[in-house]
């Protein structure tokens, strides 16, 4: 995990194998790839409430998973 250098607010979750995912922590939605994600894709939850930051990386890395398989 790591955040974006040009985006603050943008933290970046990558693979060792390859593959990576961002996660805009303001808008609390997140991407494929390195950058910073403008909008949610299609069918993705919202995240609020107490646990929001940990069920977001949780789908992230879920989705990331899913893709690399």
């Amino acid at each position: 995990m790591e955040q974006h250098s040009g985006f603050p607010h943008v933290v970046v979750l990558s693979r060792p194998a390859g593959g990576c995912v961002s996660i805009n922590m303001k808008k609390r939605i997140f991407g494929p790839g390195y950058g910073c994600p403008h909008v949610a894709m299609g069918g993705a939850p919202t995240y609020e409430g107490r646990a929001w930051k940990a069920r977001i990386v949780t789908d992230a890395v879920a989705w990331l998973d899913r893709q690399m398989a």
